[in-house]
């Protein structure tokens, strides 16, 4: 009998598949139990890959029997055009397989098609494409966003001596008054250098937020690229190919299978950094992201749910936003447990996770997420009954909180609660009156 291996997936410095590589190297280690489980779930969002990969399992026996009926219907489901490599294996198992088996075969093959093929991936999971506007930010048919105060960050010291220059594609939440919360970094090259800078800056944005007379007054999410370049035409012109050459090394791993890639190539090619014409369209950017998210990359699935409940590129699909950010927030994605804490807690009919939304806020929280790390931190602490291994719990993630970023007014709010909660009074009205100060300082309107 022949023998058929795994397709190895390609290796990039610094841009490793998540999920898929690690399921290849359980495999190379002879862990067949954590690879079938790891390639069974990424089969069962589609992935090309991981199903062709469950048939060789099932044709050679590796943690599972040998059944060669699964490894047809496996490897019937595989079968890509954007994969010839594939084809081989359903000649060795045809040639294998009795007319009975064959028949019961293809029984199996169209069972596991209703369920993971084609059409069932593009109507449980797939980005649908809608008519464009020319609104860069959210769902256009509502409301009215421009941006009317900003003012550019503070060049970082090491940077500038060091001649850095790059870039941070920041994502953030306008409220109805204008002002921006929970910002966070998207993407960024080189990575952390201008982190900090920006996500200081952009706090300090100004909106006007309008909706239409019979739209629902909400926070809508905005994104920005900010560019860190020196004061000169040569450097600016050094940056400039620096983005492109990064673009076209990252759209050949992109379409060699790379789900980092993918997910960069998406985030990259979007951005206001690209002239109009080089720019790829915000569908494109979700079917990137829709590849990478397949691939199993975690931050590739929580930005396509994101994208999906605003209407980013895509159909507003809440139910696939809500499945994507699910597979986000298992694999440990903070921001997509957040995220889900705050889809459950509106729609409850959303969840079907078996957990109540408050799980996914203390998931995200201990998992590193600044924002939930205050938000969870005031459930504690608001909740009754409340213990005192609930304050304590509410006091380290503010002190968590406070070692990632500077308090802001969220912090200061929450930070007096945990006072109040603990006796401590004269601390609480403390703290209080910093948020009121800090708040009148960046515009926000502490009623909405």
């Amino acid at each position: 009998m022949k023998k058929h291996v795994l397709l190895l997936s390609l290796l990039f410095a610094n841009l490793a598949t998540a999920d898929f590589d690690q399921a290849m190297q359980w495999y190379e280690e002879q862990s067949y139990d954590q690879a079938y489980a790891e390639f069974t779930r990424l089969a069962h969002i589609g992935n090309h890959r991981a199903q062709y990969n469950l048939a060789v399992m099932y044709l050679h026996g590796q943690h599972v029997d040998t059944d060669l009926v699964q490894a047809y219907a496996w490897a019937s489901l595989a079968q890509d055009p954007e994969h010839p490599e594939f084809k081989p294996i359903i000649n060795t198992l045809t040639a294998q397989l009795s007319a009975t088996e064959l028949q019961a075969a293809e029984q199996a093959s169209n069972a596991l098609s209703s369920q993971y093929g084609p059409a069932a991936i593009a109507q449980k999971w797939a980005p649908i494409e809608q008519q464009q506007t020319t609104d860069k930010t959210d769902q256009t048919s509502t409301f009215d966003l421009k941006i009317v105060a900003r003012k550019p960050p503070r060049y970082p010291n090491a940077a500038l001596l060091n001649r850095v220059q790059g870039w941070v594609t920041v994502g953030f939440y306008v409220h109805p008054d204008g002002t921006v919360r929970q910002p966070h970094v998207i993407d960024a090259y080189p990575p952390e250098v201008f982190d900090k800078a920006t996500l200081d800056v952009v706090q300090q944005f100004k909106f006007s937020l309008n909706f239409k007379p019979d739209a629902e007054s909400r926070p809508v999410f905005a994104r920005q690229t900010i560019e860190y370049s020196l004061e000169n035409l040569t450097n600016r012109s050094e940056l400039r190919r620096l983005y492109e050459n990064r673009l076209q090394k990252l759209k050949t791993q992109a379409q060699a299978g790379s789900a980092q890639a993918q997910y960069l190539f998406a985030m990259a090619a979007s951005s206001n950094l690209m002239n109009e014409t080089a720019k790829i369209s915000r569908f494109e950017v979700n079917d990137w992201l829709f590849k990478a998210a397949t691939n199993g990359h975690a931050k590739a699935q929580y930005l396509l749910g994101r994208n999906m409940l605003c209407g980013a590129g895509t159909a507003i699909d809440r139910n696939k936003a809500s499945n994507w950010v699910v597979l986000a927030a298992e694999q440990g994605h903070a921001g997509a447990a957040r995220l889900a804490y705050d889809l459950f807690r509106h729609d409850s009919h959303l969840n079907q996770t078996g957990q109540p939304a408050e799980y996914w806020l203390k998931q995200a929280a201990l998992d590193g997420d600044a924002n939930a790390q205050i938000a969870y931190a005031s459930h504690l602490v608001e909740q009754e009954p409340r213990s005192t291994e609930d304050i304590e719990l509410a006091r380290q993630l503010l002190e968590d909180h406070e070692g990632q970023r500077k308090p802001s007014v969220n912090w200061y709010q929450t930070s007096a609660l945990v006072y109040q909660a603990a006796g401590e009074p004269k601390k609480a009205q403390k703290h209080q009156k910093k948020a009121n100060k800090l708040a009148k300082k960046l515009g926000w309107d502490l009623s909405l």
